[in-house]
C-alpha cells in the first residue's frame, strides 16, 4: 500500500444525470489531461468540491476496471495509503494531506450500478457507521460523490467525477483550496496512467 503527500478523495463516477451548476461539461476550456475540471462553490453546509469531465483514448475496460477494484485503489492513487472493502460492503480508507498533518480516516458506503445504456456508475458517501479511529488519525467530515465511465467507441471512454469533502481537524482554508485545485488533476492522471498500463484481460467484462 503506497503513500501520498496530498490528500485523497475517493470514490467513484458520473451517469446519465441530469445537469447542475456542479457539473462540467467536456469540450469547454479543455484541460491537457483530456478533462474539464472546475470547483464547485460551497453547498449549504459550506463544504467545497470539484468536477471533472474527461475523454480519454483508453479502451472503457480499462478505464472501469480501475473504478470497479476499490480493494486497489491505494495502489493507484497516491493520496490514498489504505482502502480496504469490509465484510459488510463497506470501505475503509485512509488519506494523506502531507504538509505534516495527521493521516484522514473514513469509512464510506458504495454503490455500484450498470448504466441503461453502457458504463458503470459509483456513488460514494460516508458511512453511517464509522470504523473506530486508527492512533493519530482525524476523521474525515465529508466524502462524497460519484465516478461515471462509459464507453465512447472501442477505443475512447467518457469520464465524470464530482466531490465533495471536508478533511475535518483544523486546517487552514488555504490548504484544502489548494488540494481541491491539484488533488482532483493528480488522481485523475494516476486514474489515467494506471488504466493506460492495464492489461485488458484485467479489466472488467462487459457492463461490468
Amino acid at each position: 500500500m503506497r503513500r501520498g503527500d496530498l490528500a485523497a478523495i475517493f470514490v467513484l463516477v458520473l451517469a446519465a444525470a441530469p445537469a447542475s451548476a456542479d457539473d462540467a461539461t467536456a469540450g469547454d476550456d479543455p484541460h491537457p489531461l483530456g478533462c474539464v475540471i472546475r470547483r464547485s462553490e460551497p453547498d449549504a453546509r459550506g463544504v467545497s468540491g470539484a468536477t471533472a469531465a474527461c475523454r480519454w483514448a483508453v479502451p472503457y475496460p480499462r478505464v472501469a476496471a480501475i473504478v470497479h477494484d476499490q480493494d486497489a485503489i491505494d495502489a493507484v492513487l497516491s493520496t490514498v495509503t489504505e482502502s480496504s472493502v469490509l465484510p459488510d460492503g463497506r470501505v475503509l480508507q485512509v488519506h494523506s494531506l502531507g504538509f505534516g498533518t495527521a493521516d484522514r480516516q473514513v469509512t464510506l458506503d458504495l454503490q455500484l450500478r450498470e448504466l441503461p445504456e453502457a458504463g458503470i456508475r459509483m456513488d460514494f458517501r460516508r458511512a453511517g457507521r464509522q470504523e473506530p479511529l486508527g492512533r493519530g488519525r482525524v476523521a474525515i467530515a465529508v466524502d462524497e460523490g460519484f465516478w461515471q465511465v462509459s464507453p465512447d467507441g472501442p477505443d475512447h471512454t467518457q469520464l465524470r467525477y464530482r466531490v465533495r469533502y471536508d478533511p475535518g481537524g483544523r486546517l487552514e482554508p488555504w490548504l484544502l483550496r489548494r488540494f481541491l485545485r491539484s488533488g482532483v488533476t493528480r488522481s485523475l492522471e494516476e486514474v489515467r496512467r494506471a488504466a493506460e498500463h492495464r492489461t485488458l484481460a484485467s479489466a472488467p467484462d462487459g457492463n461490468r
